[in-house]
């Protein structure tokens, strides 16, 4: 289990798929098993995870992710 550094804006599924414009079982069906989404940086289980929202940005403009690495 990784927590999250404290000064890492995270967000949830329901908030990558609101950003992205996608459903929520688009963004758990299709985007989070592809080997170059970000990993989340909070993974407590299946349904509590939390994604560096900076990882997801840089995803969603087609850049490397960062991994949730604090700056």
């Amino acid at each position: 289990m990784m927590a999250a550094h404290p000064y890492i804006k995270t967000i949830d599924t329901a908030g990558i798929a609101a950003m992205l414009g996608l459903s929520r079982e688009h963004v758990t069906a299709r985007l989070l098993p592809r080997p170059d989404f970000p990993r989340p940086v909070v993974n407590l289980s299946r349904r509590t995870r939390r994604w560096a929202e900076r990882d997801v940005v840089a995803f969603a403009q087609g850049k490397p992710a960062r991994r949730g690495q604090p700056t």
